[in-house]
């Protein structure tokens, strides 16, 4: 419902993450209708038992930044750098 109807209550667009857990909305900053939307959101997830929060997040306008380690501080690969972060 909420992909279907986010456009109605002043989203741009929606997505749902692939795992599921996440549900991203987009929007104009300057809308007037962003308390809408959330109200929307919050109801149409609480109707199906679904207890949410709202997060509103502004785009990285730069983009990732990367940082070369050299040496000692390098810690090795990335494979062992990440050990034990990542879990399948």
């Amino acid at each position: 419902e909420i992909l279907i109807k986010a456009t109605e209550y002043g989203a741009l667009g929606a997505a749902l993450s692939g795992a599921g857990p996440t549900l991203l909305t987009l929007v104009d900053t300057n809308s007037l209708r962003k308390a809408e939307l959330e109200q929307f959101l919050i109801q149409t997830l609480g109707r199906a038992g679904i207890k949410a929060e709202t997060m509103w997040l502004k785009p990285c306008a730069t983009g990732p930044e990367i940082t070369i380690l050299q040496g000692e501080e390098s810690g090795g690969s990335l494979l062992e750098r990440i050990k034990g972060e990542v879990r399948a």
